[in-house]
């Protein structure tokens, strides 16, 4: 792809894991942008004498320094800064990016990661200020070129209630369809799952009774149980004795999603009633979008605003049970249970290559950028 027109200085948070979702958008836009980036990534210690809002230090002195970093890093650049996209993943970058857009006599787009709404609920430190931070965002909306956001729920905040055009940027993801190696006996069910978060544990346990309800039937399958990941040690998964549970731990990338092209079914969960930060919303989009690479069904069980949009619009390609009772969930695993005879549906996932080729990203940060 043809390198962008316009030469950007890109604002984001410092230190984001190479996991993270920062680092992988940042990624993304690197690669549509080609070489014509120049980053900031403000850090904002704390300091005696200021007022804190929050965890980190954004007193009127503290974000004047930030923005003055900021020029000077832009007013540097080669060619001119014409562009600054900045994702709103901490409140700094919301206080600030207008202002050295503005002084930069450059365009500003901005990427909406939480709504300053769930950025405040996550952050007790923040509510006292949470009415000036929440202002603060919808002007700096309002004021923005053009707006993207990486969830649903930022999506339709900036659409619905700030009424801007926005653009919902796909999952950063690079689809290499894996050879499907179901190695499940033909008497029995294999799912596979990650470990849940904190606050998605009572979906978990929802799905968890669901099966042992279902082990337990007399002409039941023998149903296996994987789980991925870190295991937290305050929730405990009490299986009956005829379900198999196997805790695989925390394995590599490419070995985690070999067991999960093992599987009949990969199982993954979010909370059903509670919201959740960006930060967790892409982990749970993330594992949805390895599930179809791998070439599993999939069964998404949490509400439909985490549920990959492909998945809901095209049936073929999972399911998602967003119904917060138990009966539904149980009727759901019956169904995928008793059709194990059937082929694996592992054709379905080659249908997910279009909305997650490379190619399509890019041209939707071309119309940003």
């Amino acid at each position: 792809m043809a390198e962008a027109e316009k030469a950007i200085l890109f604002l984001t948070t410092p230190d984001a894991p190479a996991s993270s979702y920062v680092a992988a958008y940042a990624a993304d836009l690197a690669t549509a942008a080609g070489g014509a980036i120049t980053t900031f990534a403000p850090s904002v210690p704390g300091a005696p004498g200021r007022k804190n809002i929050g965890s980190s230090n954004l007193a009127p002195d503290c974000v004047k320094s930030v923005c003055d970093e900021g020029l000077k890093i832009g007013q540097a650049a080669e060619p001119k800064i014409e562009l600054v996209v900045a994702l709103l993943a901490s409140p700094i970058i919301v206080l600030t990016a207008g202002k050295i857009a503005r002084d930069l006599g450059a365009e500003l787009v901005t990427i909406t990661a939480d709504t300053m709404e769930t950025m405040v609920a996550g952050n007790k430190d923040l509510a006292p200020f949470s009415q000036h931070l929440i202002d603060e965002f919808n002007k700096l909306i309002a004021q923005s070129t053009k707006c993207a956001a990486i969830t649903s729920s930022g999506y339709d905040h900036i659409t619905s209630q700030l009424h801007k055009p926005c653009e919902l940027l796909p999952l950063p993801v690079d689809f290499e369809l894996a050879n499907r190696q179901n190695l499940s006996a033909a008497d029995s069910f294999r799912i596979i799952c990650h470990a849940p978060s904190t606050l998605s544990q009572p979906t978990f346990a929802k799905f968890v009774h669901a099966l042992n309800r279902l082990a337990q039937r007399p002409d039941s399958v023998k149903i296996i149980l994987d789980i991925l990941g870190g295991y937290d040690d305050t929730f405990e998964v009490r299986p009956a004795e005829s379900l198999e549970l196997n805790r695989l731990g925390r394995l590599s990338q490419e070995y985690a999603q070999s067991k999960i092209a093992q599987a009949n079914l990969t199982y993954i969960c979010a909370p059903l009633e509670k919201k959740i930060a960006a930060a967790d919303e892409f982990v749970v989009r993330r594992q949805q979008a390895e599930a179809l690479q791998a070439g599993t069904s999939l069964l998404f069980h949490g509400q439909e605003a985490y549920c990959l949009s492909e998945v809901l619009e095209h049936k073929h390609l999972g399911l998602c049970v967003s119904d917060i009772g138990d009966q539904y969930i149980e009727q759901v695993l019956t169904s995928l249970i008793d059709s194990v005879a059937e082929e694996s549906p592992a054709i379905n996932a080659r249908a997910a290559i279009s909305w997650l080729d490379k190619e399509q990203r890019m041209q939707t940060w071309s119309k940003l950028i």
